[in-house]
């Protein structure tokens, strides 16, 4: 419910930002491996993960999301 919600507030802001010309449209695609991750762990079987995993995972999505979102918004500011 409430992560639903979430992130379908995500995507009226950013898209409320690309119609305004703030970010290019491409900048969707940064969003597109915590969207990924976000159902990934609303359907599946809860489990117990080492914290350090956790860690790992949010470092490697976030590094992620700042190489594509960079990508993104210098493509098209050329």
């Amino acid at each position: 419910g409430s992560i639903l919600l979430y992130i379908a507030t995500g995507a009226l802001l950013l898209g409320g930002c690309a119609a305004l010309g703030a970010l290019p449209w491409a900048a969707f695609l940064a969003f597109v491996p915590s969207l990924l991750r976000a159902c990934w762990t609303l359907w599946r079987t809860p489990v117990h993960i080492p914290i350090k995993t956790v860690g790992l995972l949010e470092f490697a999505q976030s590094f992620l999301f700042a190489l594509l979102l960079i990508a993104t918004v210098t493509a098209t500011a050329k």
